[in-house]
């Protein structure tokens, strides 16, 4: 069998919690199969869980996003050196002189 195909297959087996192992000669989607059937999380649970991470890297990243753009504001102000920007918004040094 092609190998996309049985990836899809595979893909397909999971979210509708029919797997069956012994129809697959990969040996990396007979691994991941341990490995789901080891942790006992339904497929809703790991789509949340990503969801999860996704919304959090988001979070994360507009939160840095956010304190370059305040470092920007404040140098254009030129009354605080880069060490003082550095340290009143959260970046390293770097970062600020970069800005």
């Amino acid at each position: 069998m092609d190998s996309k195909c049985e990836w899809i297959r595979a893909i397909n087996e999971t979210l509708t919690e029919s797997v069956y192992e012994d129809s697959y000669d990969n040996e990396i989607i007979k691994e991941l199969f341990k490995i789901i059937s080891k942790s006992k999380t339904t497929p809703e649970e790991h789509a949340k869980m990503k969801d999860e991470y996704n919304q959090k890297r988001f979070e994360r990243e507009t939160i840095h996003k956010n304190r370059i753009e305040n470092a920007r504001n404040l140098k254009a102000l030129g009354i605080l050196t880069n060490e003082q920007i550095a340290s009143a918004i959260g970046l390293n040094l770097k970062e600020v002189q970069t800005v």
